[in-house]
């Protein structure tokens, strides 16, 4: 109980955390509920084999092994299990497991799930591995409801079973596997309808709604997938060839859904090849979506490369039309023999068919053929397909490839992400997905994930939603999210809303309900949500109109700046969001600031009242009095000052109010008395200066106008300081005259009180001037700064002097600083300035001022692109000089860049105007103009023609080689990526590097992705741009080229440090890997030496380093601490340390291991020479004891050693292996056709007589129309009877001619052969021989008979034919377990006394290893015996090297070598006669080589090799002639003659032992020869099972349903028994030779019948004795059995004595049953009728017959002639006519049977 317990409590704890989830997840809509959280896993404690999600998609149903699990859909968490398993089941025995086969027990066995499906009614049907395949139905709770006994699935676990639900029927393709009689026939593709899961029309004489595959066939189709289309069916297989070369095919199998007679059953083949034309045959996934069908194969079954190919279904149709057309004009055939249709086609071309018809199923040779659109590299194990929109490839390496269809190509596919699934629990294998709204259910070995479906989660904006790589995602409008289709409420457009500019209005008052417009184009209309606008917290409802948005402004009671946002009612996100503004006129309280007011407010004089625009009902103001600012000087503190204001508007105001002045300074308020004037207005004293006015020299103070009620207008005085207007005479001078501010005391002040025209001022004086030097040609412009450069600009114009030249005014700053141009001038000076009008005072600058020369020397470079931006540099003197530099270009300015140096000049060329060296550069400086001598040539623009490879990863690094055209023109080129490949778009990298190496080459490092863009590109193809100067036509090469881009290829680092192998590659690990990186792109270094990349996949990277330790230092040298190397990989611009590693010494365990191994040597030889001198010294003290004992106990020993052997084998040998493991043997039966012309032709070899050649084909038509005729068969027989002269072989010939040609029309044949046998009878009755009937051959009736009896039975059996194929199997393992005598085939393991090898022979097994001709890595291994010959081991070896083949199809050991590399005599070719060995060299007989002769040991290594026929040595091959080889051990004996060869028996000598002891003495008898009859138990003991299964098998102790034919020929036998008076025993004599001795002992003794199996001496002597068996059970005469009876009889004594009682209870149950309706015989006759007519026509046999009548013509005519019958049917002339057609008259022996006319 508590080993029970634990699991369960595992269960809970694994499941509690998982419900949690779901309670969470239910809350949030999402089962991922916690951030970071991308997947969810559910891990199974078995292997998955199938789930299905439920109707409502709440469960998933999950199947394992032994397992059915019900999940949520939503957490993973599990909601109820119950167990299917292990059962005790066996496939032969009934569903029930109430009855099995004789010796069949169940066993435990695991249940796989077959079928699992959602019915109708929502409950759940489940079909296993088990119990035959039978069903069961469950509900939503997983309690059972109904269990069904009917097969319905394939009943093995590795079988394939596809089922699809469709109009309440079930269809089920199921491949059959383990059949027996509670199961067989079973169905390949039924129609099953539902809940019974009965086939449709089961029983129906015209057939039922299910198709079977012939037994040679069945092992060979793998059902892959079934889906519905139109009104058709299809299923999808994989058929494995019948030949092993034979290529693998995958299969498109269709019908029409509601065909239940599975006429229109039809195929065809899909290939997909590559671009080279080559074919990828096997098959991994398929899926159908809309009118395309998506399949995945590959070129082997292990193959790491995938192609995805797309099928247009118009065009499959069309396909299957094509093939149904050639047949309908009558071209071909059929071509389905596998369900037994391969008749010829008829020409109906007469009868019009449309594609859809549903009249006609052919599997004719027209392929349907694509090319791969898709290469992956990685093996794709699932597909599914989203929305017709994007493909799902899962792959056997945990990933999921996602693919989107091409917008170039309708039917390419292009990549677009990968997705990670599963841990390391669940498996790799993706083996099932399927989509569940936006998740996806993923179906892992041990392992079901719930993953996202999509990457829209990360689109954040509709921008950004509408240009992602994900086809799945759409912009859904009323959530506001980037999502799928299916999660949208409302349609979804690929457009996205454009905005036009700010809500209207933008602003409102408070306090008012003003409507605000959105104007928004491409706003879709509210269809299952609202809009509402956000103003703030508040929200209102919106109303949508086709031109944009309308809301209600929601009303403010107070001024404020909020968002406007307008909303969908189903997301939180905002469409779009504004600033607005809400005003409150009512804040300004003065009308100038009212009516100024950007809100557009009104002044309201009745109530002096700001109000909104229009609200005023009366006395609007349209005029306000307004108050100028006034700048006043700052009074002493505590002094008072009268202030006058100007003012406008003052005719506005009512002068008979009183106004007054009032200021606030210091927190006291003043107030003074105002006086209004008609533009000013006289404020009286106010105390104006604070504390803080004389430190503040800019304060203001407010002055406001006011009445007794209401404030006029306010006015800022502003308080000033002259000194802090002006810091010099000259500045305090020029200020205006209304500041009042004078110079005295050496500084600017308002207290001044001498005029300004008397002020002394300081002289001027200059600082600085800039530039120091210019051109001689002068026009530099010159700025000089400095003091007291005068008042006006009159007191310097004209007097500026610059190196004494003059320099015209420019600009003119008070005092301060001077702007002049300077005329043309040489040499230096200083800078010299005149200052004042009347009296001037001069200033000159202490530095002088230079005119310099400037010149160009060269420039680089001197061509560009026509685009422009190449960027020029000149060399040159004096650049650096002037005021301004600038530079053109053709004429064209040339911009400058920043510089600082006298010789170098650098600027960027403009847009060129035309290609060629025409373009001249000028450098201007100031007013020189220095051209170059040199023109500038524009080029061509350079183009990008292509980029190679077209992937890299998000770090970038990676070299990639570009290709164009002119690409040398520019000196650099930078890569980068762009957001979109049209405009607008953004640089989303760095820009990476170029090399130029030509005009068409260069190459560049990828760039790497910017971290601040926040989309995901990973898996995305991304346009490229390259900065080339001012060349736009490549900043953004568009769609035409693409680069895609991967996730960065990471390694993962070492856990500690990593020990390696020097001699070995090194193997690291990582991921994505080989998605955008090659080998070349990585460089792994060990310590500071490379280890060179090899080999990359997706998670492992080889290289091949140093042998030898590198030094403990990373990649650059730098030492490490430690002593290990440091193992860095750089690839791109990625580096990253994986750790440490350290390489084994193998020095020291190699040397210890050598000291081991030599002392161990001196030991053992020491203790051999030891055991020697011990030894040498005994034999001399016992050796004259031994020769006294020496003869009797040699004999002794021998007898003692046989009997204990013998006892041994019978308590120990006894156990074959068991009856499973036969069972996998599939009993190679032979076809119906094939059955039928062995059985006619294995004893007469039918060929073509040139007789036939002569025979026209109307002479053939007129013999069979005599064939019709009962008379003429009737003659032909008593002639062939009559004639004693006829040998029995003739008889054989006579009787398979006759039947061959009858066949034709079997009911006819049935009538032929009554009459026969009826007449037979009685004429054996009347000659006295009644009891001997059957019992002897030599009637042409009787042979008849048995041919037909055994054509007509063989169909029916089918339980005892597999007994019979066990029990041959058994024998001939029994037989192989020993020697066997090559040449006389005795065996030391047999049942059969004549041929019991009575030797004593070494039977010591060699293990060997043998290499097929194909010479593949894999040897297969074998057992032989030492004593076995040659010719045996080339036999074994061709059976365990071709055991997947047929026999029927294997190469003759004739056909191959065996070569042995024998270490001291090389190569050696295996022989069983050595080449220098022949008749004439040596006394006869020759023995045989054998294994043991070669001293071939075990494991050795075979090698087989085509055989060279030679004249020498093909007589000493084993000479197969082609119509039979052999697997068993003894099929030497027709080549090698015993009276030439011997194997193990010597005939001239008596007896052979094969390994002689240590003392010999021919005079003494090695044994005695019955000792050997023991053996005959041992064989008897383990075959004895089998031989009882078959005995009863055929005596139907098991069953109750006998062969209808059997039936009927009992009943003839009873009634002509009773027509001629004979006896009930005699009766049952005729019964049991008929039904055993005519038919199942010819079997029994010649297997070759109805078995793809060889002839073997051996075998035939084994089955001699089985058929003597079965006739002894149906003797009725007592045997009398005694010491002299042959050993063979007395083996199986009791088991006859046994079953001898049940044969007559046979007859007596036949008899009892049922009487054979004519109903259910026309219906047996019927379908034998159908049977033999896949029999090869008999036209060669008509002529053979023809040939005998022609031969017997004489004695046939006479017959014919005493026939009243026949001559009132004119047969002796027809028979004439035709006789005299096929021959000439003169030449013919009977032309004399004309008289008889």
């Amino acid at each position: 109980m508590r080993l029970a317990f634990f699991p369960v409590l595992l269960l809970l704890i694994w499941s509690w955390p998982l419900a949690l989830g779901a309670a969470a997840a239910a809350g949030a809509g999402s089962p991922f509920d916690s951030e970071g959280v991308k997947q969810r896993i559910f891990h199974a404690g078995g292997q998955i084999d199938e789930f299905v999600v439920s109707r409502d998609e709440q469960t998933i149903y999950v199947a394992s092994v032994n397992r059915l699990i019900s999940l949520s859909a939503l957490s993973l968490s599990v909601q109820s299990q119950v167990s299917l398993g292990p059962v005790s089941d066996s496939p032969w025995c009934s569903a029930d497991g109430k009855s099995c086969l004789k010796d069949n027990r169940p066993s435990p066995t695991d249940v796989r799930t077959k079928i699992l499906q959602i019915l109708p009614s929502s409950q759940l049907l489940h079909c296993g591995s088990v119990q035959l395949g039978s069903c069961s139905t469950y509900n939503s709770k997983l309690s059972l409801l109904l269990k069904s006994n009917i097969p319905v699935a394939a009943n093995s676990e590795n079988a394939s079973t596809v089922s699809l639900l469709l109009d309440n029927r079930l269809i089920v393709a199921a491949s059959p596997t383990k059949e027996s009689p509670y199961r067989d026939p079973f169905p390949a593709v039924a129609m099953r309808s539902l809940p019974g899961l009965m086939v449709e029309n089961a029983g129906d004489l015209e057939g039922e709604a299910a198709v079977f595959l012939r037994a040679a066939y069945r092992s060979a189709f793998k059902f892959v997938h079934t889906f519905a289309h139109e009104h058709f069916v299809f299923v999808v297989a994989t058929v494995s060839p019948r030949e092993a070369r034979g290529p693998v095919t995958t299969r498109l199998i269709r019908f029409c859904r509601n065909d239940t007679k599975f006429v229109s059953y039809s195929e065809i083949e899909l290939q997909c090849r590559g671009d080279d034309n080559t074919n990828h045959p096997f098959l991994s996934a398929i899926i159908q979506t809309g009118d395309k069908l998506i399949a995945s194969f590959s070129t082997s079954p292990n193959s790491r490369q995938s192609f995805l190919c797309v099928f247009s279904m118009q065009k499959v149709k069309l396909t299957f039309w094509y093939n149904v057309d050639r047949c309908r004009s009558g071209t071909d055939s059929i071509k389905l023999p596998h369900i037994g249709r391969d008749a010829k086609c008829v020409n109906k071309a007469h009868i019009p068919l449309d594609e859809d018809s549903c009249e006609l199923g052919v599997g004719g040779s027209i392929e349907l053929v694509e090319m791969a659109t898709k290469q992956l590299s990685t093996s794709v194990t699932s597909l599914m397909a989203v929305d017709e929109k994007a493909i799902f490839a899962g792959t056997s390496s945990s990933q999921i490839v996602m693919l989107k269809w091409s917008e170039n190509t309708g039917n390419r596919l292009e990549e677009y992400g990968r997705k990670d699934v599963g841990d390391a629990r669940t498996g790799s294998e993706v083996a099932k997905m399927v989509r569940h709204g936006d998740f996806l259910i993923v179906q892992m070995p041990y392992g079901i994930v719930l993953e996202e479906l999509s990457t829209c989660s990360d689109q954040k904006s509709c921008s950004e939603c509408t240009v992602s790589a994900d086809p799945l995602c759409q912009w859904c409008h009323p959530t506001q999210t980037c999502t799928t289709s299916s999660k949208c409420p409302a349609p979804m457009s690929s457009t996205c809303p454009i905005i036009d500019g700010d809500p209207i209005p933008s602003m409102i008052s408070v306090n008012s309900s003003t409507p605000i417009s959105f104007q928004i184009q491409h706003l879709p209309p509210p269809t299952g949500f609202t809009y509402h606008c956000q103003f703030g917290s508040t929200s209102t409802r919106a109303n949508w109109t086709p031109s944009g948005i309308t809301c209600p402004a929601a009303v403010m009671d107070s001024a404020k700046l909020l968002k406007i946002s307008l909303l969908t009612s189903l997301s939180v996100n905002p469409i779009s969001s504004h600033n607005f503004t809400i005003y409150d006129c009512s804040n300004y309280n003065t009308c100038s600031n009212c009516m100024s007011s950007e809100w557009g407010c009104e002044w309201c004089s009745a109530n002096h009242k700001c109000s909104p625009k229009n609200s005023c009902e009366k006395d609007k103001a349209t005029a306000c009095v307004k108050l100028q600012p006034m700048r006043v000087p700052i009074a002493p503190l505590g002094s008072e000052q009268e202030i006058v204001l100007e003012a406008l508007n003052l005719n506005t105001l009512d002068r008979k109010m009183e106004h007054f002045c009032r200021v606030n300074v210091d927190g006291k308020e003043q107030i003074a008395a105002a006086k209004i004037a008609s533009d000013s207005i006289r404020c009286g004293k106010l105390k104006l200066a604070s504390k803080d006015s004389h430190s503040n020299p800019n304060s203001i103070v407010p002055l406001s106008l006011v009445t007794r009620n209401s404030i006029v207008d306010i006015a800022n005085v502003s308080l000033y300081s002259c000194s802090n207007l002006a810091s010099d005479c000259s500045s305090c001078l020029a200020l205006s005259p209304t500041l009042s501010c004078g110079w005295c005391n050496r500084k600017c002040s308002h207290d001044c009180h001498q005029s300004k025209a008397i002020a002394v001022c300081d002289p001027p004086r200059i600082d600085r001037f800039e530039p120091s030097s210019g051109p001689i040609e002068g026009g530099t412009l010159v700025k000089i700064y400095g003091n007291d450069l005068g008042m006006s600009v009159e007191d310097v114009r004209g007097k500026i002097y610059v190196a004494g030249s003059r320099c015209n005014l420019i600009d003119y700053q008070v005092s301060n600083m001077i702007t002049c141009q300077v005329d043309k001038g040489v040499g230096s000076g200083p800078v010299r300035i005149s200052v004042g009008r009347v009296s001037m005072t001069a200033a000159e600058s202490s530095e002088l001022f230079s005119f310099v020369r400037i010149s160009i020397f060269s420039a680089y470079p001197l061509y560009g692109p026509i685009s422009g931006g190449t960027k020029i540099t000149l060399y040159g003197q004096n650049l650096s000089s002037g005021s301004k530099i600038s530079v053109t270009v053709g004429g064209l300015l040339c911009p400058v860049d920043k510089h600082n140096s006298s010789s170098v000049l650098s600027c960027t060329t403009p847009a060129g105007v035309s290609i060629g060296k025409s373009s001249k550069v000028i450098v201007h400086v100031d007013h020189a103009q220095i051209p170059l001598d040199q023109p500038f040539e524009y080029r061509p623009d350079p183009s990008i023609n292509s980029i190679y490879p077209l992937s890299s990863f998000k770090a970038g690094g990676k070299i990639v080689n570009v290709q164009g055209n002119s690409l040398n023109t520019v000196q650099s080129a930078r890569m980068f990526m762009v957001s979109s490949a049209t405009s607008p778009f953004d640089i989303i990298s760095d820009m990476a590097p170029c090399h130029i190496v030509n005009s068409t080459m260069m190459t560049c490092m990828t760039p790497k992705i910017l971290e601040t863009v926040t989309r995901r590109v990973e898996y995305t193809r991304q346009s490229v741009g390259f900065m080339m100067d001012n060349v736009t036509s490549v900043a953004n090469l568009g769609k035409r080229i693409q680069m895609s881009l991967f996730p960065n290829p990471i390694l993962s680092p070492f856990k500690g440090i990593r020990y390696h192998q020097g001699e070995q590659s090194l193997i690291l690990e990582g991921h994505n890997l080989n998605l955008a990186a090659e080998p070349g792109d990585f460089k792994i270094f060990i310590g500071n030496e490379r280890c060179y990349v090899t080999l990359v996949d997706v998670k492992q990277l080889v290289c091949s380093g140093p042998i030898k330790q590198p030094k403990p230092t990373d990649e650059r040298g730098v030492p490490i601490n430690g002593f290990n190397p440091l193992v860095t990989a750089i690839v791109g611009s990625l580096r990253q340390e994986l750790g440490l590693i350290e390489y084994s010494d193998q020095t020291l365990p190699s040397r210890l291991s050598l000291f081991i191994l030599g002392l161990l040597v001196f030991i053992v030889i020491s203790l051999i020479i030891m055991c020697l001198v011990l030894k040498r010294r005994r034999q001399e003290r016992e050796k004259e004891y031994r020769k006294i004992q020496l003869q009797m106990e040699n004999l002794e020993n021998n007898v003692r050693n046989e009997c204990k052997q013998a006892f041994a084998e019978l308590q120990t040998n006894l156990v074959l292996s068991p009856k499973s493991t036969n069972s996998s043997i599939t009993p190679e039966f032979m076809t119906f056709p094939h059955f039928v012309e062995n059985l006619l032709w294995t004893d007469n070899t039918l060929s073509a007589a040139p007789s036939l050649t002569r025979t026209l084909p109307v002479t053939l038509a007129q013999f069979h129309a005599l064939l019709s005729f009962k008379s003429f068969i009737f003659s032909v027989v008593e002639a062939a009877e009559s004639d004693v002269s006829i040998s029995t072989s003739e008889k054989s010939m006579l009787a398979s001619l006759l039947i061959s040609v009858l066949l034709r029309n079997f009911s006819y044949c049935t009538e032929i052969m009554i009459d026969l046998l009826s007449a037979h009878i009685a004429k054996a009755v009347h000659a006295k021989r009644a009891e001997l009937l059957f019992r002897n051959s030599d009637s042409v009736v009787e042979k008849m008979f048995s041919k037909w009896m055994s054509i007509c039975l063989y169909s029916h059996l089918t339980p005892q034919m597999n007994s019979f194929f066990y029990l041959y199997k058994a024998l001939q393992y029994q037989t192989d377990k020993g020697p066997v005598d090559a040449v006389t085939g005795d065996a030391r393991y047999t049942i059969n006394e004549s041929k019991l090898l009575r030797e004593s022979v070494d039977t010591k097994t060699v293990k060997i290893c043998v290499i097929p001709f194909e010479k593949c890595d894999d040897s297969i291994q074998l057992e032989v015996h030492a004593c076995d010959a040659i010719c045996q081991v080339k036999q074994k070896v061709a059976s365990a090297v071709f055991r997947e083949t047929p026999y029927s199809q294997r190469p003759r050991i004739a056909q191959f070598e065996l070569k042995y590399n024998c270490p001291r005599r090389g190569e050696i070719k295996l022989s069983d006669v050595a080449e220098n060995d022949t008749l004439s060299q040596k006394k006869l007989p020759i023995k045989l080589l054998t294994v043991a002769d070669y001293s071939i040991q075990d494991g050795a290594i075979l090698e087989m090799a085509p055989a060279v026929y030679m004249a020498t040595s093909y007589r000493h091959s084993l000479a197969d002639s082609g119509q039979s080889s052999w697997s068993s051990l003894d099929r030497c004996s027709p080549i090698y003659s015993s009276s030439k060869y011997y194997h193990l028996t010597n005939p001239s000598s008596g007896t052979l032992t094969f390994k002689k002891a240590s003392f010999n003495d021919n005079n003494i008898p090695k044994s005695i020869p019955e000792v050997y009859l023991t053996r005959l138990l041992t064989s008897k003991g383990t075959v004895e099972t089998y031989v009882e299964d078959f005995l009863e098998s055929v005596l139907y102790m098991h069953d109750s349903n006998y062969p209808p034919i059997l039936k009927f020929f009992f009943d003839i036998l009873d009634k002509e028994a009773a027509t001629n008076g004979v006896s009930e025993n005699i009766c049952q004599q005729w019964k049991a030779n008929g039904y055993v001795l005519r038919v199942w002992a010819n079997f029994v003794r010649n297997p070759q019948l109805i078995f793809d199996v060889p002839h073997s001496v051996s075998m035939d002597a084994n089955l001699s004795t089985v058929a003597q068996t079965m006739m002894d059970c149906f003797s009725f005469s007592e045997p009398v059995l005694g010491a002299h009876s042959p050993s063979s009889r007395l083996l199986f004594a009791k088991d006859v004595a046994r079953l001898r009682p049940l044969s007559v209870d046979l007859f007596k149950r036949v008899k009892n049953s049922a009487p054979l309706g004519m109903d259910e015989l026309r219906t047996e006759l019927v379908n034998m009728a159908n049977d033999v007519s896949t029999c090869k026509g008999s036209s060669l046999a008509l002529s053979e017959l023809l040939s005998w009548v022609r031969g017997n013509g004489i004695r046939i005519s006479q017959l014919l002639q005493t026939n009243d019958e026949a001559s009132h049917q004119r047969l002796p002339q027809k028979l004439s006519q035709v006789l005299h057609v096929c021959l000439e008259t003169e030449n013919h022996i009977y032309s004399t049977i004309s008289d008889y006319d």
